[in-house]
């Protein structure tokens, strides 16, 4: 069974944004500004390794 409220997997990222905004946060407890880095962080380093195994 298909769940259409959360068919898209950014729903719930969007939820906690608006929440934030509306309570006058800068910075979510769900997913603090450092999770966020290094999430980013190890996304930069995924892409780096896949690429270097496309061209070598």
């Amino acid at each position: 069974m298909r769940d259409e409220e959360t068919e898209n997997g950014f729903t719930y990222e969007i939820q906690e944004v608006i929440r934030c905004i509306r309570e006058g946060k800068q910075e979510s407890t769900v997913m603090p500004w450092r999770d966020t880095l290094d999430c980013a962080r190890l996304f930069d380093k995924i892409e780096e390794t896949a690429c270097e195994a496309s061209h070598g």
